[in-house]
């Protein structure tokens, strides 16, 4: 039996010859130590070592983590912890669960790991001391709600281009994400888009990632006419797009995307929010007859393009109040 005094990383200098098959036992007297001393002195016995003396422990997460949860280890359970650099953020709560002091984890300055993880990490109550600009980087899947809570709880740059997929979120949410300075995430990252969505946000989704883009889940679409249609017609990016979404259509819109929309889906289709229509004669009426667009108000603008007939232009004026031009 030793009886170690002084300093851990002394006992380990002393001890220089030792291996783990050894059958030394240590006990310590020293009331603080760091965590990689304590491991390096872990390899040169086969006994545990009693750490009960340890009332502080200082080093990394994974240090610490590897300290607390050796076997060779024999410590009361209430050592107080000050962890420092980079840290996963699974370490960070397996040291939460493995005492009962208090942890400083304001030394922390990057926390690695999936999302889920790294914001369990943060909403722990045994590690509220995590500074507010620590860097992360996360790896993994993770929702939109999830990568968006992380941002809300650092100032620190978050380096996500380990994420390969988005697993949910609306096309907004996404959007606002990918364009976020302070978030990375990769030019290839899959994308799975639900709910009602935007179309120039299904489209800036689209030109932000080759990976792909589960549309499936967006029930309803909405912008003009055209735009609802450019992110249709994607076809590289977009194709997942449902047959039976529905379409909010608003502002000025060619005749032929509002039959093209008509064709596109089962959906119901609002548009009454169209406040004109363009194109020739016989796309407006058309447009105005198709029976997916009964919608449309009986007060919509007018502008006719090419020759209409007398007869044409008549009809177009008896299904609108608006100026028809």
């Amino acid at each position: 039996t030793v009886t170690a005094t002084g300093a851990v990383a002394d006992l380990n200098t002393a001890l220089s010859n030792a291996a783990s098959n050894d059958a030394l036992t240590l006990v310590l007297n020293a009331t603080s130590v760091a965590a990689a001393d304590l491991n390096t002195l872990d390899g040169k016995t086969s006994v545990a070592i009693n750490a009960n003396s340890i009332a502080t422990m200082t080093g990394t997460a994974a240090d610490v983590k590897t300290a607390l949860d050796s076997s060779g280890i024999t410590e009361d359970g209430g050592i107080e912890v000050t962890v420092t650099g980079t840290a996963a953020a699974t370490d960070l709560t397996a040291i939460a669960t493995a005492t009962s002091g208090t942890i400083t984890a304001s030394g922390v300055t990057t926390i690695t790991g999936t999302a889920t993880a790294i914001n369990a990490a943060h909403n722990n109550g045994e590690l509220t001391s995590i500074d507010g600009d620590f860097a992360a980087t996360v790896t993994g899947t993770a929702t939109e709600d999830e990568l968006t809570a992380l941002n809300g709880y650092t100032t620190g740059a978050i380096d996500a281009s380990g994420v390969t997929a988005i697993t949910s979120g609306t096309a907004a949410d996404v959007a606002a994400l990918i364009s976020d300075g302070t978030v990375t995430l990769a030019s290839d990252v899959a994308v799975t888009v639900t709910g009602t969505a935007a179309a120039t946000d299904l489209t800036a989704i689209a030109a932000a990632t080759s990976g792909t883009i589960t549309a499936s889940g967006v029930t309803t679409i909405t912008g003009t006419a055209a735009e609802i249609m450019a992110a249709h017609d994607d076809s590289s990016e977009l194709s997942s797009i449902d047959t039976d979404f529905e379409a909010t259509v608003t502002g000025s819109a060619a005749a032929t995307d509002l039959t093209a929309l008509a064709a596109a889906t089962s959906g119901t289709i609002t548009a009454s929010g169209v406040t004109n229509i363009t194109g020739s004669a016989t796309e407006i009426i058309a447009a105005h007859d198709n029976g997916e667009l009964t919608s449309l108000d009986s007060d919509f603008t007018v502008t006719i393009s090419g020759t209409a007939s007398a007869a044409n232009a008549n009809t177009i004026m008896g299904d609108t109040s608006g100026i028809v031009t």
